[in-house]
């Protein structure tokens, strides 16, 4: 099918370079040509879309260690230094001062079996005195307070995957912001194309407009000269001149849309200088060189769609079996200790041991959390499987509108064709007199309109077919454009 296309693209599209003309530039702007790999890679790291992933990145990474690392024990250090004068009106007058520095270490640590472990070391050092000396020591004085405390839950983390379970679920979101990263250059390159093939559209449409402008100009010159000769009227000489006025009309309204085009295209990406693109020879070139460079088709399952689908399912799943824990009574097993050294009183040790039991059988807002955490997990499977039966209905879709894109291509070629036979016929009866101005316009008109709606299906062939990259997933190489 693509040989067909380009021969019959190549005898029917004549190349011209448009220039803008001056003053379409803010003054002291100078635009940014870019190619269309170039101008893929803007909109895949300059967009708004893709500047709000980006921008979400570190906090992703840092969720991630932090979860991971749940498991590790956590150190703080604290330390203070102070003084303090109080004075106290009551029953007598006391004047109370009180200096030193306090410091110490403490560490938590949650364990694999949920067991969760602290202990502290705490140092005082200072005096306090006072103007009553009764019980008042004025020398300085230390004390130290070591403590540690081992709680192990026995039914909130059985079975032990409790535990587990926030880093699953949060290793799962990594995996869907990655899903979502890849979704993003799938839809970015897709709707670039997309962008791409309108402006080659339009600046195809120019060239066309252009061809007709130096028709109707070369109609006018041969009606000058055969009016010259006695061969037509004034009036012939009138219409042919009126018929370039209005495909100049024509050709700077193409040109017109063709800068708004682009001010759109420049208005998708966050830069600040003004976008412009090369564009290829023609469409047909630009379908060949899209078509050399797309990849292997890649399976349903292993869309970045469905991927990112299936890690939110499961994520959600892991969120929703924690919440089935908080409806659990709770019978904790504890063991405390406390020691103080004190340089003004006895040294003294407590230590505890036991179990801690307690339930409450109102819950209400618990039950209604589990039953919310429930449906986002059941409307996120239902999600899945809608995404999974779109795609394939998207690819199946696709193919057999590609086939129709392709006969109605076919077509639309050879209509051009017979209308480019036609209008060299009529145009060569009008050069020898025997065929009228309106006759060789109509036959002009009819072959722009087929030349216009040739454009037209090429783009949409081209379209679907990025349409249909997109389902199966296909990654394209620029290389075969440059």
């Amino acid at each position: 099918m693509r040989a067909g296309f380009k021969s019959g693209a190549e005898k029917l599209l004549c190349v011209l370079v448009f220039v803008a003309p001056s003053g379409t530039f803010a003054q002291g702007e100078t635009p940014v040509t870019l190619n269309i790999a170039e101008f893929v890679d803007l909109a895949l790291n300059q967009s708004f879309s893709a500047l709000q992933y980006y921008q979400r990145k570190r906090s992703q990474v840092l969720s991630l260690a932090a979860i991971e690392n749940r498991h590790l024990p956590q150190f703080a250090i604290n330390t203070q230094v102070g003084k303090e004068r109080k004075n106290t009106y009551s029953t007598a007058y006391q004047d109370h001062y009180q200096e030193g520095i306090d410091g110490g270490v403490s560490m938590a640590w949650t364990l694999p079996t949920g067991a969760n472990l602290s202990a502290s070391y705490q140092h005082e050092y200072g005096r306090a005195v006072g103007l009553k000396p009764i019980g008042i020591n004025r020398d300085y004085h230390s004390t130290e307070v070591t403590s540690a405390e081992l709680t192990q839950p026995l039914l909130q983390s059985s079975p032990i995957d409790h535990e587990y379970l926030p880093v699953e679920a949060a290793r799962l979101q990594w995996l869907s912001y990655q899903a979502q990263g890849q979704l993003l250059a799938l839809e970015g390159v897709r709707d670039a194309l997309l962008s791409f093939v309108d402006y080659q559209l339009t600046v195809d449409k120019v060239d066309l407009y252009w061809q007709a402008v130096e028709y109707s100009d070369y109609r006018v010159q041969v009606a000058q000269d055969l009016l010259a000769v006695g061969r037509v009227t004034q009036s012939e000489v009138a219409s042919v001149t009126v018929d370039w006025h209005q495909r100049q009309a024509q050709l700077v309204r193409a040109k017109g849309d063709m800068l708004l085009l682009l001010g759109r295209l420049g208005a998708q990406v966050q830069v600040d200088y003004t976008v412009e693109l090369n564009p290829m020879q023609h469409l047909p070139a630009l379908t060949q060189c899209l078509m050399k460079g797309q990849g292997e088709a890649t399976e349903i399952r292993l869309h970045p769609q469905v991927t990112q689908a299936s890690a939110s399912v499961s994520q959600l799943q892991k969120k929703y079996q924690l919440t089935q824990y908080d409806l659990w009574p709770k019978l904790d097993l504890f063991y405390r200790y406390k020691g103080t050294h004190s340089s003004l009183v006895e040294d003294s040790i407590e230590r505890s041991v036991g179990v801690k039991f307690s339930y409450n059988p109102t819950q209400w807002q618990a039950e209604a959390d589990q039953a919310l955490s429930r449906s986002a997990w059941l409307d996120a499977r239902y999600g899945l499987d809608a995404n999974r039966k779109a795609l394939i209905n998207e690819d199946y879709l696709r193919s057999q509108q590609q086939k129709q894109l392709e006969r109605q291509l076919q077509l639309s070629l050879q209509l051009v064709e017979l209308a480019q036979e036609l209008y060299q016929q009529q145009l060569l009866r009008f050069e020898e007199g025997v065929a009228s101005a309106a006759s060789v316009r109509d036959t002009q008109n009819q072959l722009q309109e087929a030349q216009l709606s040739l454009l037209d299906d090429q783009s949409n062939w081209l379209k679907n077919r990025l349409h249909w990259n997109y389902a199966q997933s296909r990654e394209v190489d620029f290389t075969y454009c440059l």
